[in-house]
């Protein structure tokens, strides 16, 4: 179960990014501050709340969320996971980033415990 509800995390927030069109049925909301948004969308039993950073020319530059996990080895709970963009690029009319990494965040300010990264080379999108 603690995989499963993991999992479920982890899908909400490499797919509102990998996979914009996904969340079109997402409540969305703005952030507390300039260029947050929040995409909240039930996947399995939760709610998940995805935080979108955005930059001034409209781009995604990160993804939020607070996932079902034990980072460190510690206990189960909900810890900070976030997927940092560092490429965006148009595949088939859809803009999404094409490289990313993605891991923990022990501290708000800290630096990200990455251990996943990813270049995405081309992109069909099927109707």
């Amino acid at each position: 179960p603690d995989t499963t509800r993991s999992a479920a995390g982890r899908f909400a927030a490499e797919t509102v990014a990998l996979l914009p069109t996904a969340f079109a049925l997402a409540q969305w909301s703005a952030g507390p501050e300039p260029g947050l948004a929040v995409a909240t969308r039930k996947i399995g039993e939760e709610e998940h709340a995805v935080k979108l950073r955005i930059g001034p020319d409209g781009g995604l530059l990160g993804v939020a969320i607070d996932r079902w996990g034990n980072p460190g080895g510690g206990p189960y709970g909900f810890s900070p996971f976030e997927v940092v963009v560092d490429a965006e690029e148009r595949f088939d009319g859809v803009r999404m980033m094409s490289r990313f990494r993605a891991g923990w965040r022990a501290d708000p300010e800290g630096p990200l415990a990455e251990f996943f990264h990813a270049e995405v080379a081309s992109v069909r999108m099927r109707g």
